[in-house]
């Protein structure tokens, strides 16, 4: 900010109280530049929950503080988080049963 002050003064001058929260866990897709980053991942305490065939990219359940350092990370090309519709992957899931029902009989 300019002038000398920071966020901290101009709450203080308001009476505000200011508070930054960070969700627990997250869903990110995460991917290598040469290589699976599975290890990078696991290092930073987060876990694999799904990889993708033949690629660089995996799906990890992490803390945000793990998205952050991964960021910078130089065996990362990106990382981001994921957001998943609740009702259209039910709707995928309730697909594929159908067609693992159709392929059993």
């Amino acid at each position: 900010m300019s002038g000398g002050q920071d966020r901290g003064d101009i709450a203080q001058a308001f009476g505000a109280e200011v508070r930054v929260t960070m969700p627990d866990q997250g869903l990110y897709i995460v991917v290598g530049h040469a290589t699976l980053p599975s290890a990078a991942v696991q290092q930073v305490g987060g876990r694999v929950m799904f990889v993708v065939p033949n690629s660089t990219r995996l799906f990890a359940v992490m803390p945000a503080i793990a998205f952050l350092a991964l960021r910078s990370h130089p065996d990362i090309a990106l990382v981001g988080p994921v957001t998943v519709d609740t009702q259209r992957f039910n709707q995928f899931v309730d697909l594929l049963r159908l067609h693992q029902q159709s392929l059993i009989g």
